[in-house]
């Protein structure tokens, strides 16, 4: 039907896909673009499209003013986190379960480390959203008395992650993020959660 229309019908392996997809996204693609020549490898040998493309990772900047300053963290804060989340759903290994069980995990790092403030990047969640995450009144009441501490600040989705990034020590990436690809390539510091294993 798409041919007899005069159009074609093109496809993407996500970032968040470095294994094999799920069968709700092979398609008989006319052409299909992959993240980059590594995760090249990934793609079934026998999918079924005509062209399979590489293309690069691009990021634009920030709809909100990337070069807005962040409020400062207190003076005892001498360490900073950038954080970015990614996508989380039932039929990808990223779910909704690591997701929650990924900031749990850093709210504790920050709760223990006194020194340390994050500044939080979510792919598609602000603030208010984000609290639905972190799932038990525990965390909740830990990130209440971060934020009251004034260790923790948030950007909007739309933010450019190269904003977090300027501003941390590190980036700490829920899955095989794009987000902390970027920075990387952009000389920032970044490690990747890689909850597929």
């Amino acid at each position: 039907a798409m041919e007899e229309a005069g159009g074609i019908l093109m496809g993407l392996h996500w970032s968040n896909y470095p294994t094999l997809m799920g069968q709700n996204h092979l398609f008989p693609f006319h052409v299909f673009f992959v993240w980059g020549e590594a995760l090249l490898d990934f793609i079934p040998s026998d999918i079924t499209a005509s062209y399979v493309l590489p293309s690069g990772l691009w990021i634009t900047g920030s709809k909100t003013g990337t070069d807005e300053t962040l409020e400062s963290f207190p003076r005892e804060v001498n360490f900073v986190i950038a954080l970015f989340d990614s996508s989380a759903a039932y039929n990808i290994h990223q779910t909704e379960e690591t997701l929650a069980r990924f900031y749990r995990w850093i709210i504790k790092l920050l709760v223990s480390r006194p020194s340390f403030g994050m500044i939080v990047k979510s792919k598609n969640w602000r603030r208010e959203e984000i609290s639905a995450i972190w799932a038990g009144p525990e965390e909740k009441a830990a990130v209440e008395q971060l934020l009251e501490e004034g260790r923790v600040r948030f950007l909007a989705p739309e933010d450019s992650p190269l904003k977090a990034a300027s501003q941390a020590h590190l980036c700490v990436c829920y899955g095989l993020n794009s987000a902390g690809i970027v920075c990387a390539v952009h000389g920032h510091r970044a490690v990747h959660w890689d909850c597929s294993r």
